[in-house]
């Protein structure tokens, strides 16, 4: 009995040790007032440093804390482990939180992809509702690159280089998102034709944008290839 309660107690301490994460499934907090651990990250780039690293393996859904002030700019470069249709990550802020300044080896505050080319490389089954999106003078507020499946809802992106750009991307949504105050700079690897409020460009297939408002626009508002759709345009 005493052998087997060390082993135990043995198995149990390397379960725990630091870069030995477990997958991330069900609900979490993201909260400034707050230091990671446990179920709470300190900030976006805890949490989708942890994605990253752990993946998932259910449906994740990380309830995002207003604070005093913004969380810092954040990329996803990959497709996260065991994301799917059934196990996708949502970032959901009951009042809406603020994330301004680029991501980090990025121009764009959101960067959800990598800076090359090519569809399939960037991650897939995300949603962002009730964000505002801001402070990226040289790109995007938001840049989805390679990604599929991610869903900006209910969002505000404003006073940067651009909008919400989206590239060779598919069965990507913007809805319900107000844009504002942005230019014509989506950074790299966006490209500067028909950028401004959103743009859904270059080999995106299956995009819906639908019911945003967009305004104080420097170069376009909506701009939708052919292969995806746009129910309202730009006001």
């Amino acid at each position: 009995m005493q052998i087997r309660t060390r082993i135990l107690g043995w198995v149990f301490g390397l379960a725990m040790a630091p870069g030995l994460s477990a997958q991330l499934s069900g609900g979490y907090s993201i909260n400034s007032a707050l230091p990671t651990g446990g179920t709470n990250f300190a900030g976006f780039v805890e949490a989708t440093t942890a994605l990253a690293a752990s993946g998932v393996n259910g449906p994740v859904l990380f309830t995002v804390a207003a604070s005093s002030a913004p969380y810092a700019g954040f990329s996803i470069v990959t497709p996260i482990p065991g994301a799917s249709p059934v196990n996708n990550i949502v970032f959901m802020a009951p009042v809406r939180a603020v994330i301004s300044g680029p991501a980090a080896g990025y121009t764009q505050t959101i960067h959800l992809g990598s800076n090359a080319v090519g569809p399939a490389l960037g991650p897939r089954h995300l949603r962002f509702e009730n964000l505002e999106i801001t402070g990226a003078p040289a790109g995007a507020a938001v840049m989805i690159s390679g990604g599929s499946d991610i869903t900006i809802r209910n969002c505000r992106a404003h006073t940067s280089g651009s909008g919400i750009y989206i590239m060779q991307s598919t069965n990507c949504v913007v809805e319900d998102c107000e844009v504002d105050n942005v230019g014509g700079t989506p950074g790299t690897p966006g490209g500067l034709a028909y950028v401004g409020g959103i743009t859904s460009f270059f080999n995106s297939h299956n995009c819906t944008i639908r019911r945003n408002r967009v305004h104080d626009s420097a170069t376009c508002g909506i701009f939708c290839r052919c292969g995806s759709q746009c129910e309202h345009a730009a006001q």
